[in-house]
């Protein structure tokens, strides 16, 4: 990208931090893509690039990617792609009239909407939840057990014996799962799906699990 089309600073909507169907990495990324589009651009770089600005890895955000894919307001088109370097560019663009009707079907909780006992108790579980021991997290190369990720997503015994019979090894690398979990959650989009179902927590779980720089 050139010099000049640098943005020194990502605004992220009300209404878009508010959701609870998007998790934070997914928030921040649509915010910079509307970034590029308020000054009449398309932001078109490389998986490299956004992951070097991210501070996260090549396999971190095309996972990014490809989760934001499956919605309607969101979409990434791969072009020049380069056989030396194994990249290619994307052409990264957020139908805002989509997102608005995507973030109007939530209304965020506020501590209007609460009881004060109702508060305190979110504000706890809260709390509860940023105590928890940090999950482990992987690069795009990296071997990783089966058996440990399918305890830490704790799929029931039905979808672990499917995943297990899907890759017929427990060393697998983390890129190789992170395929396979994005398959999943295209997948469940079709009309009568009756596979695995991604729940929203183990969607965070997995964001979490992928490495940073």
């Amino acid at each position: 990208m050139k010099e000049n089309q640098e943005q020194n600073y990502v605004q992220v909507n009300y209404n878009l931090l508010a959701t609870q169907k998007l998790n934070s990495t997914q928030k921040l990324f649509i915010s910079y893509i509307l970034g590029w589009q308020r000054t009449g651009k398309i932001c078109f770089e490389t998986n490299r690039t956004l992951a070097s600005k991210f501070g996260m890895k090549y396999g971190g955000i095309r996972s990014v990617i490809k989760g934001l894919n499956r919605f309607d307001f969101f979409k990434s088109v791969s072009k020049d792609y380069d056989e030396k370097n194994s990249t290619s560019g994307h052409e990264i663009t957020v139908n805002v009239a989509k997102l608005e009707i995507f973030l109007d079907e939530e209304k965020p909780i506020t501590k209007s909407n609460l009881t004060e006992a109702q508060f305190n108790n979110e504000s706890n579980a809260n709390f509860l939840e940023d105590e928890k021991e940090k999950l482990p997290t992987y690069h795009i190369n990296d071997i990783v057990d089966l058996n440990e990720i399918l305890s830490i997503f704790n799929f029931n015994d039905k979808d672990s014996n499917e995943i297990r019979r899907h890759f017929q090894t427990p060393q697998i690398t983390f890129d190789a799962f992170a395929d396979y979990y994005i398959s999943l959650i295209t997948d469940s989009q079709m009309q009568d799906y009756k596979g695995i179902i991604i729940t929203k927590e183990q969607d965070a779980k997995f964001m979490e699990m992928c490495a940073k720089k």
